[in-house]
């Protein structure tokens, strides 16, 4: 996944393990679905920055067609945002 760094001000620890997961997950999914999930997770505060949920989303619409020639209706947006929420549920929760 696109490389993310927290903020210096962020107590949370990153678990390098399960980071290491997330990622192998993610590198199982077709391109545009990998694209959707970088727009809703380390992409949000980078490339989609100050964008609502909607605007996000038609952004990254644009973004993964441009780059793959798919275009993925709103439906399938969300169905795969959704799809690797639970993936990585079943998989380290």
């Amino acid at each position: 996944m696109a490389p993310h760094y927290a903020d210096d001000d962020n107590n949370e620890r990153v678990d390098i393990r399960q980071a290491e997961e997330v990622d192998r997950l993610h590198k199982t999914l077709p391109h545009p679905e990998q694209m959707i999930v970088i727009a809703e997770y380390p992409q949000r505060n980078g490339r989609f920055e100050g964008l609502t949920a909607q605007q996000r989303r038609e952004a990254a619409q644009r973004w993964v067609k441009s780059v793959t020639g798919v275009w993925v209706r709103e439906v399938e947006y969300r169905l795969y945002v959704g799809l690797f929420k639970d993936l990585v549920w079943r998989e380290l929760g």
